[in-house]
């Protein structure tokens, strides 16, 4: 019965064995596929990320003259928004001089 018993444990320990060998092997494949996967995502978010960069790079001299002018702006601010005022009131003595005008002009039609 030993025989036997050696045997069966020889056969279980081949058995357990080639499991091992078939899963060790499995998981290489699934790896390989799985590296394949996240290196060509990868590769699509590189590409993206060097056209994001390329393009904030042509920006950046319109951003720093912007950052520039707002900033020319924002010291100049009580003196445009004194001419601001200004013009305004301007206008609203023409539209108040086109308005006389207007209720001139129908009055003289009215008289004729």
């Amino acid at each position: 019965m030993e025989g036997i018993g050696i045997v069966l444990a020889a056969l279980a320990l081949f058995v357990g064995l080639a499991a091992l060998w078939f899963a060790n092997d499995m998981a290489k494949r699934l790896g390989e596929q799985n590296r394949n996967l996240i290196e060509t995502h990868i590769a699509g978010l590189t590409r993206k990320l060097d056209e994001g960069l390329k393009r904030v790079e042509k920006m950046e001299p319109a951003i720093i003259e912007l950052e520039k002018r707002t900033a020319a702006l924002s010291n100049n601010l009580p003196e445009a928004l004194r001419e601001l005022e200004a013009q305004s009131q301007s206008l609203d003595r023409l539209r108040s001089r086109l308005d006389d005008l207007e209720d001139n002009m129908v009055k003289s039609d009215r008289s004729r």
